[in-house]
């Protein structure tokens, strides 16, 4: 679960500001 936790929030990050 911490493995997918991890992955949408770099998703999340680099999509975000972006």
């Amino acid at each position: 679960m911490e493995k997918i936790s991890d992955n949408e929030v770099s998703a999340e990050s680099l999509h975000g500001p972006q």
